[in-house]
């Protein structure tokens, strides 16, 4: 009971903290721009993919035009707006927004959810609103701004690999390379996208071959290195590198097959392989960062199997 009390206490100062910090001294420069970019590079690969556009796309513009009035713009015309819009964006005005929408006498909303199975060990009313009142007291201090990572390989292989063989399936128009640590790789060149690579591996096991005791943990195995970075890179420090880059890597492990799929922009593939590298072959060994991320995945099955469509299926 205590524990859990402390963990809502202690969620409660961190967020309102936060909020302290952006009242008082307002974002950073780097803030500002990082989150530029991302908007900018999301809205450059709509651009680069403008002629690749589903039908219902289409379709879902018209029906928001003619039901609530949204503009229609294309795609190009989207992105001349945009780039110049988020280009001039200052800070003084982004802190002068923020600080305006953050007045002191706002009253906070705050939602709190935990699985019934807490429910006699959950805080009171006047216990959040006293860690609320307390929290709003704190002092803090201004966010420094921090030298990002460069890349995401801190612990290079030894040695580097090489292709064994290559062989062309006219049939198929496929290219397979044989690599010097047994690995297989195809490429078929598409036209489905005009600026993405996508990379899909399947083999057959999955959690069945594990023993039966140790089925969960091979099954959620992949979301608790997920949780945790890799080398001595910190989950947040991962994170702000891949934000701002158009890559995504998913790994996971079923009862019969385990697969690994992801894709990135042309640009970002190197990324997407040290990203893969990472995932596989350093894992973090941070106990704490384990402890927390265990602590998540089962707090998220016990609400999950509260849920009825959990029960139904």
């Amino acid at each position: 009971a205590e524990s859990t009390q402390s963990a809502a206490k202690a969620a409660i100062r961190a967020v309102i903290g936060r909020l302290l910090q952006v009242q008082q001294y307002g974002f950073l420069e780097s803030e500002l721009n990082d989150r530029r970019k991302v908007r900018l590079n999301s809205f450059e690969q709509s651009y680069l993919e403008r002629d690749k556009l589903n039908s219902d796309s289409f379709v879902n513009d018209y029906v928001n035009h003619f039901s609530f009035g949204e503009n229609l713009t294309s795609t190009a015309q989207y992105w001349d707006l945009m780039q110049p819009l988020y280009s001039s964006i200052t800070l003084q005005e982004l802190n002068d927004y923020a600080k305006a929408q953050l007045l002191p006498e706002s009253k906070p909303q705050m939602l709190y959810i935990a699985p019934k199975s807490d429910e006699e060990w959950l805080p009171s009313k006047q216990i959040i609103l006293a860690a609320i009142a307390d929290a709003q007291t704190q002092k803090v201090e201004q966010l420094v701004a921090r030298s990002g990572i460069k890349s995401l390989l801190k612990t290079p292989p030894t040695s580097a690999g090489k292709i064994v063989s290559e062989t062309h399936n006219v049939i198929y128009g496929t290219t397979e390379f044989s690599l010097s640590n047994g690995v297989t790789v195809i490429i078929k060149k598409t036209d489905f996208t005009n600026n993405k690579i996508s990379m899909f591996h399947q083999s057959l096991g999955g959690s069945s071959k594990a023993p039966i005791d140790q089925v969960l943990s091979a099954t959620y195995a992949p979301n608790l290195t997920l949780s945790m970075g890799f080398d001595d890179l910190s989950p947040r420090a991962v994170q702000e590198f891949l934000e701002p880059k158009a890559v995504a890597l998913g790994i996971n492990v079923t009862l019969y097959v385990e697969t690994i799929s992801g894709n990135s922009s042309t640009v970002d593939l190197e990324t997407l392989l040290q990203w893969n590298y990472q995932r596989l072959v350093n894992p973090s060994r941070n106990k704490v960062l384990f402890s927390t991320g265990l602590d998540r995945i089962k707090r998220n099955l016990l609400e999950a199997i509260e849920r009825p469509e959990m029960i139904i299926h």
